[in-house]
Parts: structure tokens; C-alpha cells; sequence
């Protein structure tokens, strides 16, 4: 009888010290580990509702001359504001050839945005953006809309960002959403840094689309309204 009550006994006191040592651990591992990250605020990625509007239509700054060049395929000028194109060409230069290396790529870049034609299959806004060369294309008509703060998460904190109103002239000769839907309009935004090169926004493009903003050719089987009654890009 004693043994058996010894037996219990100890049985007790090794699950309350158990309990102990799992509840100190369990308090040092709480107290030592890092509270997790917090998520990253949606507005970054957002369209900034502090918009301030541009009443002229046209405003000078670099945004508004990158559009202009892009539509006019003024592609040495395009080049020269996009940070990223002009370190591609250095880099031709320094590590694959010299001039003649830079010279090659140059007129590959050139290739790749001169190739720009309505019935392009790259002529389609998607989830991963679409090329500027499409949405400044010359069958629409630009006016600069508003100006706000920019995006933070890009290579470098934008100093500003141009929201552009494009309209397309023809359903024809339009951007398409991913359905092949021609688009009438958009708001597309320029992120420039404080240095004034235009920063890559997107996977696809360098430019933030404000989907809201997208409106449809009227007639059968096109949306009209505000987001295309429904449909995304």
C-alpha cells in the first residue's frame, strides 16, 4: 500500500515539474522570438486617393515627357529616361564588346518597341501589365489627369507618380483587356524617382494602370461603364 502511494506520489510530482519546464520554455521561446513582420499596407500598391489634379491637360515634367516620347517613338529619348534601359546598355558595353556591343543592344531594345502593331498578340493589358509602348501608342490621345506621391516598393521611392489619361481613337487599333476586349480609356501612372528616370512599375511595363479607371468602346458586347461592367484585364 505505501509503495503503490509512493508510486502516485511520484507520478504527481514529475508531471507538475514536467508541466513546469514545458511552461518555462514555452515563456523564454515567447519572450525570445521576434514578433513577425507586419503585412504590407495595401495603399502602397494602390491608386493614392490624395490625387492633385492637372487642369491643362499637360503638365512638364519627366512623366509627361516619357509618354510623349513613347508615343512618337522618339526611342533614343525613351531610352535616356529609364534607368533600367540605359544600365542595359552599359553593361553591353563595359562587359560584352565595347561600343559595338552597346550599339547591338541598343537597336535590339529598339526592335523590341518599334514592334508595337495593334495586332500585336502583346497588344493586351494582363494581370503582369503590358508594354508602355502599347498603352502610349499613336492611335489614342493623351492628357495629363493628376499628379500624387507615388509608389514606395519600386527599385528606387518614387518622387512622384503622373496618372495619364489615354484614349484610343478605334476599337480597331485599342489596347485589349485579357478577354480581347478593346479598351476605350485608362489611367495609366508614371512613377518617376528624385532623380527624374522613370521607374518599372510592373512586372510587365513600367507603368501602374488604374483598373478602376477603364472604360469600353459602347455597341454589342462591349461595357461602356466605369470597369467594363464586370470585366478585368
Amino acid at each position: 500500500m505505501r509503495f503503490a502511494l509512493a508510486v502516485l506520489v511520484g507520478v504527481a510530482l514529475g508531471a507538475a515539474l514536467g508541466w513546469s519546464v514545458i511552461h518555462y520554455v514555452n515563456l523564454v521561446k515567447t519572450e525570445s522570438e521576434p514578433e513577425p513582420p507586419k503585412p504590407v499596407e495595401a495603399s502602397m500598391y494602390a491608386a493614392e486617393p490624395n490625387r492633385v489634379p492637372v487642369k491643362s491637360g499637360t503638365i512638364e515634367n519627366e512623366a509627361w515627357h516619357y509618354a510623349q516620347a513613347v508615343q512618337r517613338g522618339d526611342w533614343d529619348d525613351v531610352m535616356r529616361r529609364v534607368p533600367w534601359m540605359l544600365e542595359r546598355l552599359t553593361h553591353a558595353e563595359l562587359n560584352e564588346g565595347g561600343q559595338a556591343a552597346r550599339d547591338a543592344a541598343r537597336e535590339e531594345l529598339i526592335a523590341r518597341m518599334e514592334d508595337r502593331s495593334p495586332s500585336s498578340v502583346d497588344n493586351q493589358l494582363l494581370a503582369e501589365g503590358v508594354e508602355d509602348w502599347f498603352v502610349f501608342s499613336p492611335y489614342c490621345t493623351m492628357a495629363a489627369e493628376s499628379v500624387d506621391a507615388g509608389r514606395r516598393d519600386l527599385e528606387a521611392p518614387a518622387d512622384s507618380r503622373t496618372w495619364i489619361r489615354v484614349t484610343y481613337d478605334s476599337p480597331i487599333t485599342a489596347l485589349r483587356d485579357s478577354l480581347n476586349l478593346p479598351i476605350h480609356s485608362l489611367l495609366a501612372g508614371v512613377n518617376t524617382s528624385a532623380s527624374g528616370g522613370v521607374l518599372k512599375a510592373n512586372v510587365i511595363g513600367n507603368l501602374d494602370i488604374d483598373l478602376e479607371s477603364i472604360q469600353y468602346f459602347a455597341g454589342p458586347g462591349a461595357a461602356s461603364e466605369p470597369g467594363g461592367a464586370g470585366h478585368e484585364p
